[in-house]
């Protein structure tokens, strides 16, 4: 008899879930995963830290990435005495491949040892800036102390200048006070986070 009583219990149990309720059942959307940030660092040997005695270690782009959301993907393309011509002619494509949403040039001292004109260092630059796209946000570093050429391309591209003073990115005891304000001017785009 207890048997019997189980069995039709059970049965009254599974009849109850399969009765047809008011409405479809309502299950709350979970947030879409949102994509992982991408930064690209372009740039000559400020950005390749060709000069630190341990660059994939102590160089301020790689600090700057560490205190990142840990999806962060991180490009350097930086290559040791790049100019603002060679930045836009080959390390410009190659961001376009990755898509960044955000991207840090530093191009100073491969113009300096060459010597190109202001205007046409601005003139690439702005060429780094807009090859870039409207869809990145572009941060300038400007290194020891103001550039003409610098200011106006970022003024002119519609980028970002973070003015750095006197840091060397060539000094290894600056590189936390590079990222840390390159991290500030991120932190004011609402970027990163």
């Amino acid at each position: 008899m207890r048997r019997l009583v189980a069995v039709v219990g059970l049965c009254g149990l599974l009849a109850a879930g399969c009765t047809q309720s008011e409405g479809p059942e309502v299950v709350p959307a979970t947030e879409p995963a949102s994509a992982p940030l991408t930064v690209a660092v372009l740039g000559g040997s400020e950005a390749d830290g060709q000069d630190l005695p341990d660059p994939l270690r102590t160089l301020w782009s790689r600090e700057v990435f560490d205190a990142l959301p840990p999806s962060t993907v991180y490009v350097n393309l930086g290559a040791a005495g790049a100019t603002a011509a060679e930045a836009a002619a080959v390390q410009v494509p190659a961001a376009a491949e990755v898509d960044p949403d955000v991207a840090l040039v530093w191009l100073e001292e491969g113009d300096a040892e060459v010597a190109t004109p202001a205007e046409d260092q601005q003139a690439d630059l702005v060429a780094v800036i807009e090859g870039l796209g409207p869809g990145t946000e572009v941060l300038v570093l400007d290194g020891g102390g103001p550039s003409a050429p610098l200011d106006a391309a970022a003024e002119a591209g519609g980028a970002t200048l973070v003015e750095l003073g006197d840091l060397d990115p060539a000094d290894v005891d600056d590189q936390p006070e590079i990222a840390a304000q390159v991290l500030e001017a991120l932190d004011a785009l609402g970027v990163g986070g």
